[in-house]
């Protein structure tokens, strides 16, 4: 007899769409074909009654009403995981191609009556300036898709890849700044650092700086000064108390270079880059040789 195959919904936080800019309004992409994992406009009067409604908790209900927008996909009990790990990097293709301030706070069986539980790490505010409208057009979407399906094969490449992208995920999931400002920039590091730890902090500086090349963004007095609040955190040179509000500059600034060097190295042959130490050595020290003293 064969396992039975259960519908969940994923809704979307903080996400607005510009309908004016959209040829039809019933919003329904598909993000990931290989896993029917699709994004659409949540009708809550007509698609909740045929979705057991009396599985949802009143919190559930109300969060839908609000938050109309979900991603959907179906699979096994026991695959559920693997599917919230692909939405993670949907999220992150938000953030990396459009800036988008958005997440994914629960998840809900639809089917089971017996079982509806919240995928409740929600996602920190990003401080990050951002790079296109607040509200999204079709245009963005197909580029975010597009993005989706380059870091979801960037996922795959190497452990190394692999952990970055992780990093990065998790930065966004602590509620607490110094923690996430470290997930940060170790993201970058993952991506970035040489295999000896001769010099790495002004390797990476380097390779940061000579990969995104945009001295306004990243310039070393900028990377100098990420590095040494980053020194003053993780040596417990900080004080505790110390408010976020007096660091949101540093924030800022090191999301949208994290960002940005996802957003380039995701342009680029990463699958030739990340084959082996060898090949990235390669390419990120001729970045190295390349890069500005400004």
């Amino acid at each position: 007899m064969d396992e039975q195959i259960f519908s969940y919904i994923a809704p979307l936080k903080s996400l607005n769409f510009n309908m004016n800019s959209w040829n039809n309004f019933d919003i329904n992409y598909v993000f990931d074909d290989e896993y029917e994992i699709k994004l659409k406009l949540f009708s809550y009067h007509d698609d909740i009654e045929p979705i057991h409604a009396e599985s949802f908790s009143t919190s559930d209900k109300s969060g839908l009403n609000f938050h109309p927008y979900a991603f959907y996909f179906r699979c096994k009990k026991e695959e559920v995981e693997s599917r919230k790990s692909l939405i993670n990097l949907i999220l992150l293709s938000f953030r990396i191609y459009k800036r988008a301030d958005c997440s994914s706070r629960y998840i809900l069986c639809l089917t089971d009556t017996d079982f509806s539980w919240k995928f409740d790490e929600s996602w920190k505010i990003a401080d990050a300036n951002s790079k296109s409208s607040k509200d999204l057009n079709e245009l963005d979407i197909q580029d975010i898709i597009n993005g989706y399906k380059r870091i979801k094969l960037l996922n795959t490449v190497s452990n190394r890849t692999k952990h970055a992208i992780q990093f990065l995920f998790l930065g966004y999931t602590s509620h607490y700044w110094m923690q996430a400002f470290v997930l940060f920039m170790t993201s970058l590091e993952a991506l970035l650092s040489p295999p000896i730890e001769d010099q790495i902090t002004t390797k990476i500086i380097k390779r940061t700086r000579g990969l995104i090349n945009d001295t306004n963004l990243c310039s070393k007095r900028i990377m100098n000064q990420l590095y040494e609040l980053r020194s003053d955190i993780i040596h417990g040179r900080i004080l505790v108390g110390l408010s976020f509000k007096d660091h949101i500059y540093e924030m800022s600034k090191l999301q949208i270079i994290v960002l940005r060097a996802f957003e380039i190295i995701l342009e680029k042959d990463f699958i030739s880059i990340y084959q082996n130490e060898e090949s990235k050595e390669l390419f990120f020290q001729q970045l190295e040789k390349n890069h500005t003293e400004v």
